[in-house]
């Protein structure tokens, strides 16, 4: 959340984020990959913030508010952004923010009002990715939102069943947490292969590998679905860019 549901930044402060991020990816060899933070509501700079993060910085991702001045990632400003990410092939994760009007939301219900209502800005900007019909008019975009927007399923839930049986439903959930009714629902409604694991971390810290592999065989999903959710997705988002310039057999 570098910008929040009002703020502008510079593309400069956008470019010093990413810059260090880079470092430490550097920094960590071999154990992280980083996710570019840019400002997808700028139309065009923001597709050129998402262009130097990945053809110049060669960061694996993007990071996007699920929403700003009340539009959402189905909105024609965005366009832009998730273009130059559907070229690259590189997973779009949409992060929360606070609600319009979070204030009323604490007061009522505390912490968790909160989280709902951030729940509600990623939820609305699933729906308004089908709504714009960005499966079908870019089939190489891969969106990742969070368990908090689960909610949103429920009013999708044809929409996913068609865009899945045309094969160009390229969006995924993560877990968030590791509650097994709930994992248990994300992959009935999803599939396997549209789930994440998600810790939450730092605000969970509950994402220890034996925990997260419990609660996978508590909520009756097979070895081959633990294997998908567990890391096997996230492996194949990540590579895709990976995979799909790398020199085939004939070729090399």
């Amino acid at each position: 959340m570098l910008f929040g549901p009002g703020a502008d930044v510079p593309t400069s402060a956008v470019r010093r984020v990413n810059e260090h991020l880079r470092q430490i990816v550097d920094d960590h060899a071999g154990r992280f990959v980083g996710l570019a933070t840019v400002d997808a509501y700028a139309g065009d700079a923001g597709a050129e913030q998402a262009r130097y993060a990945i053809e110049e910085l060669g960061l694996h991702g993007l990071v996007l508010d699920s929403s700003r001045h009340d539009l959402y990632v189905g909105s024609p400003q965005v366009r832009p952004t998730l273009e130059v990410a559907a070229a690259h092939r590189v997973p779009v994760f949409v992060h929360p923010v606070f609600a319009p009007h979070a204030g009323p939301l604490v007061a009522a219900a505390g912490r968790d009002g909160n989280s709902f209502g951030r729940g509600l800005t990623n939820g609305t900007s699933f729906l308004s990715v089908l709504h714009a019909g960005l499966p079908e008019l870019l089939p190489d975009l891969h969106l990742v939102f969070t368990a908090l927007g689960a909610g949103s399923l429920l009013f999708a839930a044809d929409r996913i069943a068609e865009y899945a049986g045309g094969g160009t439903l390229n969006v995924y959930f993560d877990t968030l947490r590791f509650h097994p009714p709930t994992l248990r629902y994300l992959v009935d409604v999803l599939g396997a292969e549209r789930v994440v694991v998600g810790s939450d971390w730092p605000i969970r810290l509950d994402g220890r590998r034996s925990g997260i592999l419990a609660a996978l065989g508590a909520a009756g999903l097979s070895p081959t679905e633990q294997a998908l959710v567990a890391g096997g997705n996230a492996r194949r988002l990540l590579t895709a860019r990976t995979q799909a310039t790398a020199p085939d057999e004939e070729g090399s």
